[in-house]
């Protein structure tokens, strides 16, 4: 007991008749004299240091042993005679802090204020350049568009922006990871070789260049086979329906409101709305090409189902029976109103896809802005009320490319198969489409050059076998009716690429540059003076979107020559090679700009306008 009496004076720096400071092993003795209070002794320690975080804790024991010292200490102090006074200061002189907890303590301090600064800094690069690249855009606006100015805000919008991005201020977001999936590539020999054998068949029974029965269901069968044989899916697997006869039964449903959710629901209302609203009579009248339209849809409602439709210069079948489909399901006949219906509907399939495309390179926010932006565009909004096939470009454009990036991202044979059957499908929709299979090399060629391991190049080179020998099944009445007539196929394109129906003015180079040119400002200028399909002198784009593209372009080209992702870069290149049916215009160079030929570049064009709002 004398010895804990004494340890207890030592330790509280008092002691009869002189001043002794505690060393380490005392306080070690003092927490383990009393080890059941340590847990509580431990807690009230953290709370001290948690209350006042800058100043160094002294050398003193926990609570409960100092409260006990100074009655021990008068008991000690009765006990004697003569004690000695002890000064003040020395009995409370405070141990100093070690150098690492003051630099701890003031890095506390200094982080917090240097975050602030960051953000503060980055708001204010980014709202700066957005609100400058908005004046821009709205001088060149008609009535009165002002080149030199719109330049000039420009200019400033991108120095900003190369500033706060070198700086770290602005930065898009990062590529997510690549979902999971079945990443090995067999090949199903037995079931390659009857697709080989029924595509062959189908080939042979499409020489008459009409669909029939009989063609159709070789067709069909070819397809599959050709799925099967990459993919191992089975025909009678009905996973899907089992799931929906237990959700059926269930009984009690539950519905999960989230606020993204209710965004969603809202956007998809708005974006409904963009696409109806009054599509009897906006626009109002038909031009020539509809009559022409609905003299093939009369064809194919009375059984002719051709695979080329010859008449006013030669169109691909989709859309005669889309429209045809149209005019049986909602009862509205041969009328414009059919058309419209079924461009209408492709436009929606569309911004579906940009939203899965934007999920897919950033994140479902990029995805939604980027249909919404899309969505309420004065661009997709024209080509899909016009009720030509214009809108079947986009419509297949944005399948291939988001089946295509995916099964580029993280290389599986199902992506690359979706990716050949809406390739092969787009090439009967709308004659421009037919410059997306070089989009689509270009793509697995960028990737190519990217990859670093011999594994992965290797199974990229098998999927682009994968989509070549899907497509080209999928293409196979087409194919045989181009080998066919040729002429007919290739007229109209002839017409605008050469010197068949018009010679050229002057050289050709010079009028591709030109129409390169003129064809890549008509986000911010001038969209064309062709007024079918657009109102001749605006831009294709409007003040925000066009901002916004100008701000994600410059970014993305800004991350890839930071960080090399291929990504970045065929969004970039996929722009122009997408507008090339309008730049090709040689022959009639006044048809370029035009919003129904360079209409692919629409999902690039708006996933990089999201990608600069995020």
């Amino acid at each position: 007991m004398q010895l804990d009496v004494s340890f207890r004076y030592s330790f509280c720096g008092v002691r009869s008749g002189y001043v002794e400071e505690p060393n380490l092993l005392d306080y070690v003795k003092s927490l383990l004299k009393d080890w059941r209070r340590l847990p509580a002794l431990l807690k009230q320690r953290k709370q001290a240091n948690t209350v006042e975080p800058s100043r160094s804790p002294e050398l003193a024991p926990p609570t409960e042993v100092s409260a006990q010292a100074p009655a021990i200490e008068n008991q000690a102090v009765a006990s004697q005679s003569s004690t000695a006074a002890v000064p003040s200061t020395q009995a409370e002189m405070p141990s100093p802090a070690p150098p690492s907890q003051a630099i701890g303590s003031e890095q506390m301090v200094s982080l917090p204020s240097r975050l602030a600064r960051t953000e503060r800094l980055a708001l204010l690069s980014s709202l700066s350049c957005l609100i400058i690249a908005l004046f821009a855009q709205a001088s060149l606006e008609p009535p009165n568009p002002d080149a030199l100015l719109g330049s000039l805000f420009y200019t400033i919008a991108a120095a900003v922006l190369l500033f706060s991005s070198l700086k770290s201020y602005l930065s898009l977001p990062s590529l997510p990871l690549p979902a999971e999936g079945e990443s090995t590539f067999r090949i199903h020999l037995p079931a390659f070789a009857a697709a080989l054998a029924s595509a062959a068949l189908a080939f042979l029974a499409f020489g008459g260049g009409d669909f029939n029965t009989l063609n159709l269901i070789i067709w069909g069968i070819s397809i599959w086979l050709t799925a099967r044989a990459f993919y191992p899916f089975s025909i009678f697997r009905l996973e899907w329906l089992t799931a929906v006869v237990e959700w059926w039964r269930r009984g009690v449903w539950q519905v999960r409101i989230t606020r993204w959710n209710l965004l969603l629901f809202l956007t998809v209302l708005v974006l409904l709305f963009f696409r109806f609203y009054r599509l009897a009579d906006v626009p109002p009248e038909m031009v020539s090409d509809h009559a022409e339209k609905l003299l093939d849809v009369a064809d194919v409602l009375d059984g002719k189902w051709h695979i080329f439709y010859p008449r006013n210069t030669g169109r691909e079948a989709f859309q005669m029976f889309l429209t045809a489909a149209m005019a049986e399901l909602f009862g509205t006949g041969l009328s414009f109103l059919s058309l419209k219906l079924g461009t209408a509907i492709a436009g929606l399939v569309t911004l579906l896809y940009i939203y899965l495309l934007g999920k897919e390179i950033a994140n479902p926010r990029v995805g939604l802005i980027a249909m919404t932006l899309a969505g309420v565009s004065y661009w997709l909004n024209v080509i899909t009320r016009v009720g030509l096939r214009f809108s079947l470009y986009p419509l297949f454009v944005a399948p291939t490319l988001y089946y295509l990036i995916r099964a580029l991202r993280r290389p599986n044979p199902k992506d690359f198969i979706l990716c050949g059957l809406f390739l092969g499908l787009g090439l009967h929709g709308y004659s421009p489409f037919r410059i997306v299979p070089f989009v689509v090399v270009a793509a697995i060629a960028l990737a190519l050059l990217h990859q670093a391991t011999p594994h992965s190049r290797r199974a990229l080179i098998i999927g682009l076998m994968i989509v070549t020998i899907v497509s080209l099944i999928v293409f196979l009445p087409l194919l045989r009716y181009t080998l066919q007539n040729p002429e007919i196929v290739f007229y109209r394109g002839l017409t605008r690429f050469g010197d068949l129906e018009k010679p050229l003015d002057r050289p050709a180079l010079q009028i591709f540059f030109e129409n390169l040119w003129k064809a890549s400002m008509m986000f911010f200028w001038n969209n064309g003076s062709v007024w079918v399909v657009s109102i001749p002198g605006r831009p294709a784009l409007s003040v925000v979107s066009a901002a916004l593209f100008f701000i994600g372009a410059l970014l993305a080209l800004l991350r890839y020559l930071r960080r090399f992702e291929w990504v970045d870069l065929f969004l970039l290149v996929s722009i122009p090679m997408l507008m090339l049916p309008s730049i090709l215009s040689l022959a009639f160079p006044d048809e370029n700009p035009i919003l129904n030929r360079t209409s692919g570049a629409i999902i690039p064009v708006f996933l990089l306008a999201a990608l600069g709002l995020e």
